[in-house]
C-alpha cells in the first residue's frame, strides 16, 4: 500500500483545559513551535496570526523535505477558542512539484468552503 501524496486532514481537540492540558491557544502555539523548530527559516513560506472575536487563528505554510523523501508543501490552519475549550486544526499537503495545481484545484476549494474558518487570508 502506497502512502498518500495529497491530502486533507482535520484534527479536533475538545476540552483541553477540562482534562488539564494547556489552553487551545497555548496548545496551538506549542504545535506551531514544534514545526518552527523542525524546519529551516527559509522553509517557512507563510505565517499569520490574528484574533477574531473569541478565536485565535493561525495560518502556516511550510516546505517539508526530509532526506530521502519527496518534498511536500503543507498548509495548516489553527482555530483556537479558549472560551469553548476547543482547537481545530486543518491541514492540506501535496508534493512540492504539484503544489500550485493541487492547492488551486483542491486545497483552496476545501479551505474556502469550511464554515469554521472566520477569516481566510488573501494570498
Amino acid at each position: 500500500q502506497q502512502p498518500f501524496e495529497t491530502g486533507f486532514t482535520v484534527q479536533v481537540f475538545a476540552n483541553l483545559m477540562k482534562y488539564g492540558k494547556p489552553s487551545p491557544s497555548k496548545s496551538a502555539e506549542m504545535m506551531l513551535g514544534i514545526i518552527a523548530k523542525g524546519h529551516a527559516k527559509e522553509d517557512i513560506r507563510y505565517f499569520s496570526q490574528a484574533d477574531k472575536g473569541d478565536f485565535k487563528v493561525s495560518w502556516l505554510e511550510y516546505r517539508d523535505a526530509p532526506p530521502g523523501l519527496k518534498p511536500i508543501i503543507v498548509r495548516q490552519f489553527y482555530l483556537a477558542n479558549d472560551t469553548t475549550d476547543n482547537l481545530d486544526v486543518f491541514v492540506f499537503e501535496s508534493p512540492e512539484s504539484r503544489w500550485d495545481q493541487d492547492w488551486k484545484s483542491y486545497g483552496e476549494v476545501m479551505f474556502k468552503r469550511l464554515s469554521a474558518i472566520p477569516a481566510y487570508p488573501n494570498d
